[in-house]
């Protein structure tokens, strides 16, 4: 029998979403998951309306450096 896979926790694909760099273990896992590749889908529509609102955009404006929010899950090495 396969062994059962645990999903991350919405946190870690909250911070995969907004482009952080997660453990190669859990990268790995979000590829492959199609339930966790959509929730990562579903995250990054409501981080870029968030972005995209009028106190979102000022926010963006006053941080340093600006996250890059991919539009699919990709293996970050």
């Amino acid at each position: 029998m396969p062994p059962t896979m645990v999903c991350p926790e919405e946190s870690d694909l909250l911070a995969f979403a907004a482009g952080e760099v997660l453990a190669p273990h859990l990268v790995a896992h979000v590829v492959s998951c199609p339930n966790c590749r959509t929730a990562v889908l579903r995250l990054q529509t409501v981080i870029g309306c968030l972005r995209s609102s009028p106190h979102g955009r000022h926010y963006s404006a006053s941080r340093s450096s600006a996250v890059h929010v991919q539009t699919e899950p990709t293996e970050n090495a």
